[in-house]
Parts: structure tokens; C-alpha cells; sequence
């Protein structure tokens, strides 16, 4: 399913899904439907905003705190909204 929803964004076509789990309270709960649409060219994610990430486990919705460099790259901070820590850093 990762593939598809990475070949479809990259397409420029909006992905609905199913939210599953709890991380995300009170703004999305397990069973919300939400559609995830590719950003425009050249606009980077804004903090607040809700992103999707590819992860090891899978596909993950989480908020974007922030961005910031690190061993040359620049890294995603995010955080499920009912979560205390944040994410592991992501590119």
C-alpha cells in the first residue's frame, strides 16, 4: 500500500485513508477518514500542519513541530498531538 499512496501523491493525486489508532487525539481518531493531498511544488509543510510520514512500520500522520539541521541534513520534528515525545527525526 506504501507505493501506491507514494506513486499516487507523486502524481499529484489526492490519497483518502483511514486513520487507525490513537496518537493523533483529539484531531483524528481511529476510523476518521482523511485525505492527504500532495503539497505544491516548491511549498514546504508548515509547522502545525499534519504530514504523512513513511516509516518502517508503515505510514504514520503526525503534526509537524519543526524543521532542523542536522549531520548536514535537515530533519522533520513531529509528534502525534496525544503523544509526550516526539518522533524520530525524519528526512
Amino acid at each position: 500500500m506504501t507505493g501506491l499512496v507514494d506513486s499516487l501523491l507523486k502524481d499529484g493525486v489526492a490519497v483518502r485513508m483511514r486513520a487507525v489508532g490513537a496518537s493523533m487525539r483529539p484531531a483524528l481518531v481511529g476510523g476518521d477518514e482523511v485525505t492527504v493531498r500532495p503539497l505544491a511544488p516548491g511549498r514546504p509543510a508548515s509547522p502545525g500542519e499534519v504530514v504523512l510520514l513513511r516509516t518502517r512500520a508503515g505510514l504514520v500522520l503526525h503534526r509537524l513541530l519543526g524543521r532542523r539541521k542536522g549531520n548536514g541534513r535537515l530533519l522533520l520534528l513531529t509528534r502525534g498531538d496525544a503523544l509526550s515525545r516526539l518522533d524520530p527525526r525524519y528526512l
